[in-house]
């Protein structure tokens, strides 16, 4: 089985510069939408859509995409 690969990192770098707002869906159902203000290996740290800032740990991440 291959495993699930998300946006490429040029497509994640875009989506930084570009201020795009990236819906993540996590493996407990909920949904976290907000930009990306930078990622690692392992997480993402994301300025949610009510001015939050948090830090998603890919493991817990079922897939994302940008919206807009």
């Amino acid at each position: 089985m291959s495993e699930n690969q998300g946006p490429s990192l040029f497509e994640l770098k875009n989506f930084i510069i570009n201020k795009k707002i990236v819906s993540f869906h996590l493996l407990n159902d909920k949904v976290i939408t907000g930009n990306i203000i930078w990622h690692d290996v392992f997480c993402f740290h994301v300025k949610t859509d009510t001015g939050q800032e948090i830090t998603v740990l890919k493991s817990a991440i079922a897939f994302y995409t940008a919206i807009s």
